[in-house]
């Protein structure tokens, strides 16, 4: 009965600390949005840096996340492992509805610009037919791939961000145990 109560907090932990976490990506993607709206210089420049500061940015939410939550509670590096992965379940969530109400509402964003890209750049190498087919095709006619792309990128990422980050994060109980034995 202990661990169905554990693991009903961790759920409702990770889904209030994933809407924090999703919520940082989501703004870092309407500032990629905004950035492909002005010129393209403007949007060269600023791409890199909006992606460098998400990157950055969602090891430290994450870190900090697992970090201030095990510093409250009784937590295995497991249980780090398993918070981190919900909370980036619920993150991933949120990023790929965000992502894909925009393809879907907003006409001229920065996915079909990249899409259109991505089609120009590989329309040489087509035959006629593949051609037809590909030109035919916006990022708008496909919202379930758009969104479940965006989650399994952003969940795969979390994942891996988890397991490396849960390593070193140790709840009250653990770190306990591992100074004992270490004065031993």
């Amino acid at each position: 009965m202990e661990e169905n109560s554990k693991n009903r907090v961790l759920w409702n932990e990770a889904a209030s600390r994933g809407l924090v976490l999703g919520g940082f990506s989501a703004v870092c993607f309407a500032l990629k949005q905004l950035s492909a709206s002005g010129s393209e210089q403007v949007f060269t420049i600023l791409s890199p840096i909006i992606w460098l500061l998400q990157f950055a940015g969602c090891i430290l939410i994450l870190r900090y996340l697992l970090r201030s939550y095990a510093s409250k509670e009784k937590l295995s590096s497991l249980d780090s492992y398993v918070l981190g992965k919900r909370i980036c379940t619920f993150s991933s969530l949120i990023l790929a509805v965000v992502v894909t109400a925009v393809v879907l509402y907003i006409p001229d964003n920065f996915l079909s610009m990249q899409f259109d890209a991505m089609k120009e750049t590989y329309s040489a190498a087509m035959d006629s037919k593949t051609k037809e087919v590909f030109d035919s095709m916006t990022m708008s006619d496909s919202p379930g791939v758009v969104f479940f792309s965006q989650f399994i990128y952003a969940y795969a990422y979390g994942s891996i961000l988890s397991a490396i980050l849960s390593r070193k994060i140790q709840g009250k109980e653990e770190e306990q145990t591992s100074e004992t034995t270490d004065n031993q």
